[in-house]
């Protein structure tokens, strides 16, 4: 991943979307590309909360640009097989590297809340969100970035971490 995502601090989002591959509202799965330098990364939704699931937590993996690049002629290109593109994006997912980030972001604001690495020994999950996000007084995925999660009674945290 390079070092301007991975070291990002609050304020402005420093990516923008590439290829958005699931969305609730906003972004919820998508490649997004770096607007420093251009890498790729996989962002995921572990957690959202508030109006509109508009406070959201995700992982960031890296991607190369070459499995992008055949997802996006893929998915463009289509196909009269209406499995395919699940079986593409599986195929692509697997590209990924490992989660080395979390971020906290507030959609309404177009901000990054914070950005650390993944808590040690602590799996991230590499379903869809659509599988069940955590339960409103789970903040577990908030936690590591220094963040009390609105409405999870016994959340610690309440500044923002950086990298």
């Amino acid at each position: 991943m390079c070092e301007h995502l991975a070291l990002a601090r609050p304020g402005p989002l420093p990516f923008d979307l590439d290829l958005v591959l699931d969305a609730e509202g906003a972004a919820t799965d998508a490649v997004v590309r770096c607007r420093r330098c251009g890498s790729n990364a996989l962002l995921r939704l572990l957690d959202a909360v508030g109006p509109g699931l508009r406070l959201r937590v995700f992982s960031l993996a890296p991607v190369a640009a070459a499995p992008v690049a055949l997802l996006r002629r893929d998915l463009e290109r289509g196909s009269c097989d209406l499995g395919r593109p699940a079986r593409e994006l599986e195929a692509f997912l697997a590209c990924a590297g490992p989660v080395s980030r979390l971020l906290a972001c507030d959609l309404d604001a177009g901000a990054l809340l914070a950005c650390a690495p993944p808590p040690a020994g602590r799996r991230v999950p590499t379903r869809n969100w659509r599988a069940g996000l955590p339960e409103p007084g789970d903040a577990s995925w908030f936690e590591p970035l220094g963040l009390a999660k609105p409405g999870a009674g016994g959340a610690r945290g309440g500044g923002t971490a950086g990298g």
